[in-house]
């Protein structure tokens, strides 16, 4: 870590200021990609998948009884973990601001921080990078995904639980692909299915509703009408 800190304290003033503009950009090219405050997508199951008297649909600890009048799933995501967000472009923010001020040059910010503080320094603008490049990364890829919802075939255990799963894209092909569960406030042992995000390029790329990091997902029957689908539908176009 020495060898890090003396090669930051070289030019602390541009690495303070490139990260925060890094940052910045990250967050706001996130909420322009994907600026919805609440979006909803509608997840039809294949007819092979929907039974009468077969078992329900379980999703986050919820039940759903799919019959082939009503096998029409509404996804609803929310923005969530706004406020560290919020924290991150305040904090960008001011220290733009104080270097581009000149109250603070290269010389007088490097002799008057210790060696813990610069690490302090290094670690929190490491941190902010990570969490504005997920938020970007998370944000691309909902702004056109393809929505689905997969079966649980198995669960592996280690360092961390994971899943693997499958479904049907957009042409009826199965696909597959494992997810790690990031929160045991998110498992649910009784569930039997999820959601899952794709790429409609590539079906194969695919992530599960667990590796959303910003947005909260709630999952619910859509109406049987169809004028109250086609509402739904217009509320997400």
């Amino acid at each position: 870590m020495g060898a890090i800190v003396s090669c930051v304290m070289v030019d602390l003033r541009a690495l303070v200021l490139s990260t925060a503009i890094i940052c910045i950009l990250s967050i706001v090219l996130g909420i322009l990609l994907f600026p919805h405050l609440h979006a909803t997508f509608l997840i039809s199951l294949p007819i092979s998948e929907v039974l009468e008297d077969g078992p329900p649909v379980v999703i986050r600890g919820q039940e759903f009884r799919i019959s082939p009048w009503q096998k029409v799933l509404v996804c609803t995501l929310t923005p969530t973990r706004i406020d560290r967000l919020f924290e991150i472009l305040v904090a960008s923010g001011a220290a733009i601001v104080i270097i581009r001020t000149g109250h603070y040059s290269g010389e007088s910010l490097q002799n008057g921080l210790g060696i813990f503080r610069v690490e302090a320094i290094i670690f929190a603008g490491w941190f902010a990078l990570l969490w504005s490049f997920q938020w970007l990364k998370e944000c691309f890829r909902l702004r056109s995904a393809g929505v689905a919802i997969a079966g649980s075939i198995g669960r592996g255990w280690g360092r961390s639980e994971s899943v693997t799963y499958n479904f049907f894209d957009h042409d009826g092909n199965r696909r597959g692909g494992s997810s790690r569960i990031p929160d045991s406030k998110d498992e649910h042992p009784e569930d039997n299915a999820m959601v899952v995000f794709f790429s409609i390029s590539d079906p194969d790329d695919n992530v599960s509703q667990h590796a959303l990091r910003f947005h909260s997902l709630q999952v619910t029957l859509a109406p049987v009408k169809t004028d109250a689908i086609s509402e739904v539908i217009s509320e997400n176009s």
